[in-house]
């Protein structure tokens, strides 16, 4: 399409959208997040900067349901109220291990990580906590897809797998169990589009799309 506007970050890995709002939010390597808004002939008006959770460059951000959720490459995972002026909920850290990916997935948030771990956690206003951790990959996570019609999500990662996960129950009683996996020869997985059972996967260096269907 046509570009019609622009902004210049010093860093701006983490990329998130809120459609109903029109906002964009955009992570820097100072470790803080811009909010901006697009007005209606296109151009992009700065809003409002989010910070103070972050000591390390913002690599991942993801909003649904109410829910601003950012992952830094000091291993935080914080979670900001979208329906409180995204004011800062708490910031959930995990020593040693880079964010690399984020998604809000209903009732709970799913972050990959560079030692090739998958962390949930609960989506709570209040108090958000770490739910359960999976070993998923051998290398970092570099994407993650959600299913909107379903509790099933998908993780890709730098080892060359894709795997397919699903998720029941709440809180506590959270439980996670791998569907399918698959090894994906001389494809680093970078991003990851997954509903109704078909799914759409970006490779690094690949000008090509591949597309799956569950079997």
């Amino acid at each position: 399409g046509r570009r019609t506007d622009q902004a210049t970050f010093d860093y701006g890995k983490g990329l998130g959208f809120r459609e109903e709002t029109d906002q964009l939010f955009v992570g820097s390597s100072a470790g803080a997040i811009t909010v901006l808004e697009i007005t209606r002939m296109g151009s992009l008006r700065k809003k409002r900067g989010l910070g103070g959770q972050h000591q390390g460059p913002v690599s991942a951000i993801d909003y649904a349901g109410g829910f601003l959720v950012s992952g830094a490459e000091d291993g935080t995972v914080a979670f900001w109220n979208g329906e409180d002026g995204y004011n800062s909920i708490a910031a959930l850290t995990s020593v040693n291990d880079l964010v690399t990916s984020v998604r809000v997935a209903g009732p709970i948030v799913i972050a990959g990580f560079s030692t090739g771990k998958l962390r949930l956690y609960s989506c709570d206003l209040v108090d958000p906590s770490m739910l359960c951790e999976i070993d998923a990959h051998s290398r970092p996570v570099l994407a993650i897809g959600v299913d909107p019609e379903t509790s099933d999500f998908a993780s890709g990662s730098e080892d060359q797998t894709l795997n397919i996960w699903n998720f029941s129950g709440h809180g506590e009683n959270l439980e996670v169990s791998h569907v399918h996996g698959d090894t994906v020869p001389n494809r680093i997985i970078t991003g990851v589009a997954l509903a109704g059972g078909k799914l759409i996967t970006a490779c690094l260096e690949k000008r090509d799309l591949d597309a799956w269907e569950a079997v």
